[in-house]
């Protein structure tokens, strides 16, 4: 095959069959991101990092790393004293910490730019549906276990103008520009989810 030919060829891991490919993936890449991810390696804005440990996590499968590295998820940060930002060195996820303390009411985040402070509702949808669908992993519900993150599928209407424009404020976006964001931050599909889960009245106006 082209795949255990070019093994061949470069010196690489066995790829002959399906059975290496697919431990190959699993040692050399979904096991490398979690790592990344332990050692901030791999980082990004709140709820970017989150979701990047999830897929990897869930895609990996295995039975001792993706309820090790879902349990990540909720481990709280242990930040060093000393600034500036990037010098923390944060041991975990620290969802409990976000979803009380870093969204505010109407779900946004203490970004100043509505598009940052949108970013954390946005990826933690795609968190919060995928440990639902995972069988394997049932201790935490993003849905069921943080009321504020209800709030992430209006956030939108929070500072939505004549029920089809929001400003641009911030750093978000151009200064000055005329057209302006789309009247939802999140996506259709995104709204489905939170409809789905909440069967809230709001969300479906969204």
């Amino acid at each position: 095959t082209f795949s255990s030919d070019m093994a061949g060829r470069y010196h690489g891991a066995d790829k002959s069959s399906t059975s290496a490919i697919i431990a190959h993936i699993e040692r050399n890449l979904l096991s490398e991101f979690i790592k990344s991810v332990r050692d901030r390696q791999i980082w990004g804005n709140a709820g970017m990092t989150q979701a990047a440990m999830t897929i990897a996590a869930i895609a990996l499968d295995d039975d001792t790393q993706t309820p090790a590295a879902l349990d990540w998820l909720f481990e709280p940060n242990n930040p060093k004293p000393a600034p500036p930002l990037w010098d923390q060195s944060p041991v975990g996820g620290a969802v409990p910490y976000i979803m009380t303390e870093q969204l505010g009411r109407e779900g946004l985040s203490d970004e100043a730019a509505f598009g940052y402070a949108s970013i954390p509702a946005r990826q933690f949808v795609g968190v919060a549906d995928l440990l639902r669908q995972y069988p394997r992993y049932d201790k935490h519900d993003l849905y069921r276990d943080y009321p504020k993150f209800r709030n992430a599928f209006t956030l939108s209407s929070a500072a939505r103008v004549a029920g089809a424009y929001i400003p641009n404020w911030g750093d978000s976006n151009k200064c000055g520009n005329s057209v302006g964001s789309t009247a939802s931050a999140l996506s259709l599909d995104q709204l489905v989810s939170g409809f789905i889960a909440y069967e809230s009245e709001a969300i479906a106006r969204e």
